[in-house]
């Protein structure tokens, strides 16, 4: 619903845009930055980000916005292309007031930064935008951190203004990765949090400086507030005045640590220690071979993420060692005691797999989710268990 009301007004805006070809812009003219809170729907958990230009003598009032994707009415292929990375993102030139009709109707928070740019600077990047723009510039491949919404105006931005920019650092520059960074935005969806740390690999555990924070439009917001540029060789405030155009709310509701994946987990850690415990031999094997297929197949999907997507920050993923697809070829086995018998030294190698994950999470190069410790603490005393199962038969 919320995609077909976004498209409704992509489409009016068609009729209100101003499609003036102006080569300068008059000296009344302002370009600001646009900064969208996050909303409800996962496309926009993370804020948006646009450029406005203003300029009443010469009636523009348009936002360039790097945030519009291929929408594709059969669903199945839309999210195909969206999992294999193959969504191509586009620049749209939209005008103002269809861009806030949009975010006044999600309540959502925008704020407006007017930048203290010269007359020239301000037509160099009236030009930069107006190139950007045409057919075979405007699409461009997506890639959440390095190349979004957000970047594409940072960059755009630095080349434009160059070595007169000063940027202000961050209070959290290079604190926070940019998964902790992500996970902070996420941190009231926590099963959206735990997929995304599955999907992501350790390219995205290195600490976030100014430059890379701002894949976040809400950050480049906070250190564009900070910075400066050089006019005639002054430092003056990059920001000439910032108000909020739209007061929004809050879209962010706190979720029960009851429905969290670590509690989740932890009880399927007892019930596992419980059945095992009581020796309900068909009721173990049934339950294990669930744990045993649900997990195997979600390493089977990491796998397919690393090696089968464009994704570049989905691997390596080291996710893959606890969440192991050799998990699918312990299933049969498990239900047949003569196979069973036979993998003594298989379970007692996977045991000790997990025993160096558990024991080297210090060195991997990857931050796991909390909610793995139940799930690889698991595992490690099935795998044993059954080594020693096994090992009195042998």
């Amino acid at each position: 619903m919320a995609l077909f009301i976004k498209y409704l007004f992509l489409v009016l805006s068609i009729f209100l845009l101003k499609n003036k070809s102006i080569a300068q812009l008059s000296d009344q003219a302002q370009i600001s930055l646009l900064t969208c809170a996050e909303g409800e729907d996962i496309y926009s958990l993370f804020g948006h980000s646009a450029i406005r230009v203003n300029d009443p003598i010469n009636n523009i009032d348009n936002c360039y916005n790097w945030g519009m994707f291929e929408f594709d009415s059969d669903e199945i292929v839309f999210a195909t292309k969206f999992t294999k990375g193959r969504l191509k993102y586009y620049m749209d030139e939209q005008d103002f007031r269809y861009f806030m009709m949009e975010y006044n109707y999600f309540q959502r928070t925008v704020k407006e930064q007017v930048l203290n740019l010269t007359h020239e600077q301000k037509n160099d990047l009236w030009k930069a935008l107006k190139e950007n723009y045409l057919p075979e510039n405007r699409v461009y491949k997506y890639d959440f951190f390095f190349d979004n919404c957000a970047t594409r105006i940072r960059d755009v931005l630095q080349n434009i203004i160059g070595d007169k920019l000063i940027l202000k650092a961050h209070p959290n520059e290079n604190t926070y990765s940019l998964r902790e960074l992500l996970n902070t935005t996420v941190s009231h969806m926590p099963w959206l949090g735990f997929g995304m740390d599955l999907a992501l690999g350790s390219k995205v555990d290195i600490k976030a400086n100014n430059n890379k924070m701002m894949f976040l439009p809400k950050y480049m917001c906070a250190i564009y507030s900070d910075s400066e540029v050089l006019i005639n060789g002054k430092a003056q405030p990059l920001v000439l005045n910032e108000r909020t155009l739209i007061n929004g709310i809050n879209h962010k509701t706190n979720s029960s640590f009851w429905s969290t994946p670590i509690f989740l987990f932890w009880v399927l850690f007892l019930i596992s220690v419980i059945l095992t415990w009581t020796k309900m031999r068909f009721l173990t094997k049934l339950w294990d071979a669930t744990l045993l297929l649900v997990f195997g197949v979600v390493g089977v999907i990491i796998i397919f993420l690393w090696f089968g997507t464009d994704h570049l920050t989905m691997r390596p993923n080291f996710n893959v060692l606890w969440a192991n697809p050799l998990y699918l070829f312990f299933i049969l086995p498990l239900m047949s005691k003569k196979l069973h018998e036979k993998l003594n030294k298989a379970y007692l190698g996977m045991s000790v797999l997990l025993i160096l994950v558990i024991f080297g999470a210090m060195i991997i190069p990857q931050e796991f989710n909390s909610a793995t410790s139940p799930i690889i603490l698991l595992f490690t005393v099935k795998f044993f268990y059954w080594y020693k199962e096994t090992k009195r038969v042998v």
